[in-house]
């Protein structure tokens, strides 16, 4: 989010031995281009090949759940 400072994002990052891409909106750019309301880290959002938000999650991400919905898209599952 656009108001976290990179270096707690970083150490909160190692403390929870998260192994999958972070991506900092430093200008909230992302939450402007798919209208979302809620600014509250940490945000999870699973972006589908068409641009299309497929879950999103507020809190701590379940990997398990997101690896799950990614095999869905790559098998044709349609979005619940």
């Amino acid at each position: 989010m656009l108001y976290d400072r990179p270096d707690l994002v970083i150490n909160m990052v190692k403390r929870l031995g998260i192994n999958y891409p972070i991506v900092f909106d430093f200008k909230g750019k992302i939450f402007k281009a798919f209208k979302l309301k809620h600014k509250l880290t940490p945000t999870s959002i699973l972006i589908s090949p068409n641009n299309r938000i497929v879950m999103l999650k507020i809190g701590p991400m379940n990997i398990h759940a997101i690896e799950k919905r990614i095999q869905e898209m790559l098998l044709g599952v349609s979005n619940k």
